[in-house]
């Protein structure tokens, strides 16, 4: 009889258990990356492309560990769509930290070259946009992220 009843206990203590396992993994879901964009800089200019980097600190606000595995963007110069695309740059970033990255995008003038050399020839610094989502790996959902602001020119060649 007591060994039933230590068996009685354990299985109820691992039901308990069980059912409490929903509950904690809803409360570890993973919170969205905290991106703050630094800046857009025209890299280079030549008659084929226009080479932009968007550095950015991304501060990884969860208690574990995350991977990065890509970023889906849409890129305005002067409300001008000029690019969209996904970038597989694999990123990792430990619990509670934040670092800088650096992301290199490529601008082909093909349908939009009126607007793009509008844009980056204009003496007044163009105005960008970026937007898009940014996929962790082990999660479902998708993290959004939204930017306006002023787009840095190179500093002048002597």
């Amino acid at each position: 009889m007591r060994a039933l009843r230590l068996c009685t206990r354990g299985f109820s203590v691992m039901l308990l258990l069980l059912l409490q396992m929903p509950l904690t993994a809803v409360a570890d879901e993973l919170r969205s990356p905290e991106v703050t964009l630094k800046n857009v800089a025209l890299a280079s200019m030549n008659f084929n492309v226009a080479n932009i980097i968007i550095d950015l600190d991304v501060h990884n606000p969860n208690h574990t560990s995350i991977v990065v595995e890509a970023i889906r963007y849409r890129l305005s110069l002067n409300q001008i769509d000029v690019k969209q695309g996904v970038i597989q740059q694999e990123e990792h970033f430990l619990a509670d930290t934040e670092r800088a990255v650096r992301v290199p995008v490529a601008l082909a003038y093909d349908n939009h070259l009126p607007g793009i050399l509008a844009a980056l020839s204009s003496p007044a610094s163009p105005s960008y946009e970026i937007s898009g989502t940014v996929k962790v790996r082990g999660n479902t959902a998708l993290f959004p992220f939204h930017h306006k602001g002023q787009l840095i020119s190179p500093p002048a060649k002597n």
